[in-house]
């Protein structure tokens, strides 16, 4: 990389030019690789999501597993987009959007069911009668 870069300066008129050339395609290089990194990232993300529901860690209608898929999914979607892997990118974005649903409605159902009452042990009465009570002892 740096000898290419040296006979850059060394071997051409306009060596600015050049060496703007040079970080330029040293940028975008840089740019493909995270961006196939990311797609990466994102499909190893999905395989341990399903891993885990596969082997019962987590289920499959509660908010971890729709979650991780649809971050799976927009990491693969954006890595396939710019790699111009349309159908992809569009099939995950197709992804997203019934991830995305999913947790929105699950979300109003328990919003609407409400949160689980919590009593006071200390007010609650035993009843039942006296000489169940001395049969029992």
């Amino acid at each position: 990389m740096f000898l290419r870069f040296f006979f850059c300066l060394q071997f051409h008129y306009n060596s600015l030019e050049c060496a703007a050339s040079f970080i330029q395609s040293e940028v975008t290089q840089a740019v493909e690789q995270i961006m196939l990194g990311i797609g990466y990232f994102g499909g190893l993300v999905y395989l341990a999501a399903y891993v885990c529901l596969t082997k019962g860690w987590i289920s499959g209608t509660g908010y971890t597993f729709h979650s991780i898929s649809v971050l799976s999914c927009i990491l693969i979607a954006t890595s396939s987009g710019y790699s111009n892997a349309w159908p992809s990118a569009l099939m995950n974005i197709v992804f997203i959007g019934i991830g995305a649903t999913y947790l929105a409605r699950k979300a109003l159902r328990d919003a609407k069911r409400g949160q689980e009452t919590l009593v006071d042990a200390s007010t609650l009465e035993y009843k039942a009668d006296a000489n169940r009570l001395e049969a029992a002892a």
